[in-house]
């Protein structure tokens, strides 16, 4: 026939390369950085982050079928809570509601005022609202973290860098193609 057997161990060591190679995809996969590319090309162009730029309309979305006054109480622990401070918060005009972990709030006599750091859709932002205590509704604005926005880019990058060095590894231990 001609042609020379191939050796059952190089067949078993091809096969490991593969599951190694794959799973470091994996890896890589669950690992990845939070951030795109561009954040600020993006938070001017994607449409969800869009809509929540101007001023819009939030309300407390805690308790929402408990009393008046427990939702009132249940607000004023959500900002004073020194552990682990978090709003959960709706945009009405939209029905986008989240958990906001705060980075600052502030319990005025009449309103509150807070500040929640977060990437949302790839982006580094900030929301800042105003709540009335007492009919728990107010505005908010989302901005562009410029700050955080540097320090997840520069994350970002040391990350691709590690995960490209070590698929170039993987390639020269088990003698891969290189793409």
């Amino acid at each position: 026939m001609g042609g020379a057997a191939i050796s059952p161990a190089i067949v078993a060591a091809a096969r490991y390369a593969v599951m190694v190679a794959a799973d470091v995809q994996q890896q890589m996969r669950c690992c990845m950085p939070t951030v795109v590319d561009n954040q600020l090309e993006k938070f001017e162009t994607d449409p969800e982050i869009r809509q929540l730029v101007g001023p819009s309309q939030i309300a407390f979305a805690g308790l929402p079928h408990a009393p008046v006054m427990e939702r009132r109480n249940a607000l004023l622990q959500s900002c004073i809570d020194r552990q682990q401070p978090r709003l959960p918060i709706t945009f009405t005009e939209f029905g986008y509601t989240s958990n906001f972990s705060l980075s600052s709030c502030t319990v005025g006599r009449e309103e509150i005022t807070f500040e929640s750091r977060f990437i949302l859709n790839g982006v580094c932002v900030i929301l800042r609202g105003i709540l009335n205590r007492e009919m728990m509704t107010g505005s908010g604005t989302l901005e562009f973290d410029e700050e955080k926005a540097a320090e997840e880019e520069l994350r970002r990058q040391q990350a691709m860098q590690q995960y490209g060095n070590r698929i170039q590894a993987i390639q020269r231990r088990f003698n891969l193609p290189r793409s």
